[in-house]
């Protein structure tokens, strides 16, 4: 196919312009540049002068300046009201808190296990509540590491009323009581991961 292409074009006659054809494409082309320049669109326009009254008009400054000052206004007003709205939306949220004392008893004796364990079952039931309305909480590691921490408390306060049940001591009571407190405060952890 490739002698077909060069026996064509061994065949097709050769043609070189003259020399004097392109300067006088360039001649032509710096004379319509030439002309195009000395032909102003300005000086085909008519030439008009204002009237006299024209000098007279105050452009109205004062009432954009005014209705400007109007919007910054009301956009303040507007900033501060939402400001408030959530400033006091934010003071007045709510915590899930246990709270709890400390009593003294004379006998030296703690609350029966009946009442222990009622207070456990009501956080528990509180917990799976928290837990299937905002399941995502649940499955976070803090609430995961939460929980193996009260697991393992509440192991030890087991351990500590069976100790007391045997010895009847003051300073394992003490102790039980210390393991409460460190148990409600991680009830309080736990609950504060659902507000």
């Amino acid at each position: 196919m490739e002698q077909k292409q060069i026996n064509i074009k061994d065949k097709l006659p050769t043609h070189k312009a003259p020399a004097s054809m392109w300067d006088r494409i360039e001649q032509q082309l710096d004379a319509l540049n030439k002309e195009v320049l000395n032909i102003s669109i300005a000086s085909k326009l008519p030439n008009y002068t204002a009237p006299s009254l024209f000098d007279r008009i105050v452009p109205p400054a004062k009432t954009k300046n005014i209705s400007l000052i109007w919007l910054q206004l009301a956009a303040s007003i507007i900033l501060l009201v939402g400001l408030g709205f959530g400033f006091k939306q934010f003071k007045n949220r709510t915590k899930t808190q246990i709270t709890y004392t400390v009593e003294n008893n004379t006998n030296k004796t703690i609350k029966s296990e009946i009442e222990l364990s009622n207070i456990d079952a009501d956080f528990n039931e509180v917990l799976s509540y928290n837990c299937q309305t905002k399941p995502k909480v649940c499955q976070m590691p803090d609430y995961k590491e939460l929980q193996k921490q009260l697991e393992d408390i509440e192991r030890e306060e087991q351990n500590l009323k069976q100790a007391l049940k045997q010895y009847k001591s003051p300073e394992i009571e003490m102790h039980l009581i210390r393991i409460t407190n460190d148990k409600l405060k991680i009830e309080n952890y736990i609950l504060n991961l659902f507000s």
